[in-house]
């Protein structure tokens, strides 16, 4: 019968492959690091100081995720003494892009500028609509939730605390996974169209009280189109918290 167990010259022979490949595999590792050339460290540190001037505009608890860089505008200046840093740096827009100029100094004094190009996207932490949200209907605690996401289309910061947005309403209907902003919000209306509500006319010397029909739903603080019980007569009235109707003269 045949052994299947390796004698010594088979492990013999089996130990110096192995000490091959690794020395081959050593050699070409240290052959790609040789090769590196002034020319690709000096890419790397524009790269660097084009991504860091980029990271910098936005703020925590959000971030920015590179995903490219593009630059042009100065030969590689080969010395140790050489500085990069950012004189303008514009963005992130809409589409995630970062406008840098770089200056190059030398020996203390200007030698070139480089303007890059870092394109990215802006994530971070906020709160989104965990279901479809209703125009005009009161947002609750369980209709929110907050989740790290995309942040980059945005174009208001946007709300992160429950506090900011229960009692509000959507101003149209919002998907669900939407993020919030401020502007998508509004205050819930305390009167509807078609109710009748109190209203007080009120000029420097009388102030007279009456029943109105409320004509649009209305939030505190906005006007609204009324018209008075009694007589029919048409009046744009603003609305208190407390539900009523007030005209100034």
């Amino acid at each position: 019968m045949l052994s299947t167990r390796p004698n010594f010259a088979n492990r013999f022979v089996l130990g110096a492959a192995c000490l091959l490949l690794v020395a081959t595999g050593s050699a070409g590792e240290s052959a790609d690091s040789s090769s590196d050339t002034p020319d690709d460290s000096w890419k790397r540190r524009v790269e660097r100081a084009a991504i860091a001037a980029a990271e910098g505009r936005v703020a925590p608890p959000d971030r920015f995720e590179v995903l490219s860089v593009r630059f042009a505008g100065a030969d590689p200046v080969d010395s140790s003494e050489s500085t990069i840093e950012p004189v303008e740096v514009r963005g992130p827009n809409e589409s995630g892009v970062v406008n840098v100029t770089l200056r190059i100094s030398e020996d203390g004094l200007p030698r070139a500028t480089v303007r890059a190009t870092v394109r990215g996207r802006v994530r971070g932490p906020a709160l989104r609509a965990a279901k479809t949200l209703r125009a005009g209907k009161v947002i609750g605690p369980g209709d929110i939730e907050v989740a790290d996401g995309d942040l980059t289309r945005l174009r208001e910061a946007p709300l992160r605390r429950q506090a900011d947005v229960l009692g509000l309403v959507p101003v149209r209907t919002l998907g669900s996974g939407r993020f919030i902003t401020p502007r998508l919000l509004a205050p819930a209306p305390v009167v509807r169209r078609g109710q009748t509500a109190d209203l007080s006319v009120r000029n420097p010397t009388l102030v007279v009280t009456t029943a109105a029909l409320v004509l649009q739903d209305g939030a505190p603080g906005e006007v609204v189109p009324v018209q008075t019980v009694s007589s029919g007569t048409r009046l744009r009235a603003r609305v208190l918290p407390d539900g009523s109707l007030l005209v100034e003269r």
